[in-house]
């Protein structure tokens, strides 16, 4: 039986299809049983368990094998991780698959990096075997500007012209559906990324060329992009790490494709290309919700 934490986010949904569709045992941590319908027509269990209460999750660990981990995002990420981690060591777990994020390092000026540094530590120190995943930025963060992307015709950003290979969130699941359910993976670390690394300008191009409507990328100062994305409801520490994150890029410090998806899954990274195509008919839903005027 394979325990998935983090079921419900945008990586962990495909990580549960891929386990399905792989015939494997799967066990979805809820914190409400709502949230089970996001997996109709799926053979998958269900476990109520809240990592902010650590004495729900060992009777959710029960009879599970191993544990995918990713919380959603939070200032305590790392602690409710943590809370996991010392319940699997535990229970019997004998493997974590961690998504944990490109470069993560307690010395990082990003708090987000920081906190997977933190549980990658917590989990060495646990002695549970593992495989490490390290995903660079997702293509489909870009879905967070949906809206200016169909209303405006653009998207914003503060990373100049600086390239880097954003990765697709199918294959980050994908990869840690692989390493859930074949041998030979454990104590690897894979630094995921996409097959070729892209400025925004390019990104925009490639989604106008989907959406058959021009897209562009429109660059702002750092401060006023942190004021954007204050404007739009992102909390002001998830804005400093986007910002920073970006400030980055635009030094040229994006980073290098690598091949460790397609050593893992014996195929090609999804191309920004594809994730633009993929993804073109929930832009245009959103179009059609925006009213008239959005095209």
């Amino acid at each position: 039986m394979i325990l998935v934490i983090g079921g419900t986010g945008t990586v962990g949904r495909d990580v549960v299809r891929f386990l399905a569709e792989r015939g494997a045992p799967v066990r979805v941590l809820l914190r409400s049983p709502e949230k089970a319908s996001a997996f109709l027509g799926l053979d998958v269990d269900f476990v109520r368990g809240d990592l902010a209460e650590p004495h729900s999750l060992r009777a959710a660990m029960e009879g599970a094998e191993k544990l995918f981990l990713l919380s959603s995002l939070s200032p305590r990420q790392a602690e409710l991780e943590s809370n996991a981690v010392e319940a699997a060591a535990g229970s019997g777990i004998g493997l974590i698959v961690k998504v944990s994020a490109l470069g993560a390092s307690s010395r990082s000026d990003i708090l987000l990096v920081r906190q997977h540094a933190a549980v990658e530590a917590r989990i060495r120190a646990s002695g549970i075997p593992t495989v490490v995943l390290r995903p660079h930025h997702f293509m489909q963060n870009l879905l967070d500007q949906a809206t200016t992307i169909v209303t405006e015709h653009a998207f914003y950003g503060a990373a100049g012209g600086g390239r880097f290979p954003a990765v697709d969130t199918r294959d980050v699941a994908e990869v840690a559906a692989v390493t859930l359910t074949t041998p030979g993976h454990e104590g690897r670390l894979y630094r995921l990324t996409g097959p070729v690394a892209l400025s925004y300008t390019e990104m925009a191009a490639a989604l106008g060329r989907a959406l058959g409507q021009p897209v562009r990328y429109v660059d702002l100062p750092p401060h006023e992009w942190r004021e954007r994305l204050a404007q739009s409801g992102t909390p002001e520490w998830r804005a400093a790490d986007l910002v920073r994150i970006q400030e980055v890029y635009a030094t040229g410090r994006g980073g290098e494709p690598t091949a460790h998806v397609e050593q893992v899954l014996g195929k090609p990274a999804r191309a920004f290309s594809d994730f633009a195509r993929d993804y073109a008919p929930v832009l245009l839903a959103a179009s059609r919700s925006a009213g008239p005027g959005a095209r």
